[in-house]
């Protein structure tokens, strides 16, 4: 399976849109399975880059938010998240390799 990272799609009713602090989203071919935003940080966020992730059942990927826990880099963000999803992705394919060999046991 191949991740790509794509820049998030500029949002045309946004007068004053960034496009610096837009963010990013990783893709296999079809699923987006996470993405990168920025937060100007207020009373409760600090500002910086995140990453967070929908839960996906096909991928046994539980959402996963880092906004409370930002860093200096969208770089940083990606890394993290690209590190967590192929971690699922790893832990899903050892798990279906395991099942696998089982049933080629009991035959």
């Amino acid at each position: 399976m191949a991740l790509r990272w794509r820049k998030k799609p500029v949002n045309k009713s946004m007068r004053f849109s960034n496009s610096a602090t837009k963010g990013s989203d990783l893709w296999d071919e079809k699923t987006k399975l996470a993405s990168t935003s920025f937060s100007e940080g207020d009373s409760v966020y600090k500002k910086g880059w995140f990453w967070s992730c929908p839960s996906n059942a096909n991928f046994d990927i539980p959402h996963m938010n880092t906004c409370h826990a930002t860093v200096e880099t969208e770089s940083e963000a990606k890394a993290a998240a690209k590190a967590y999803i192929e971690d699922r992705l790893h832990k899903i394919s050892a798990r279906n390799l395991k099942d696998t060999f089982r049933g080629i046991m009991e035959l």
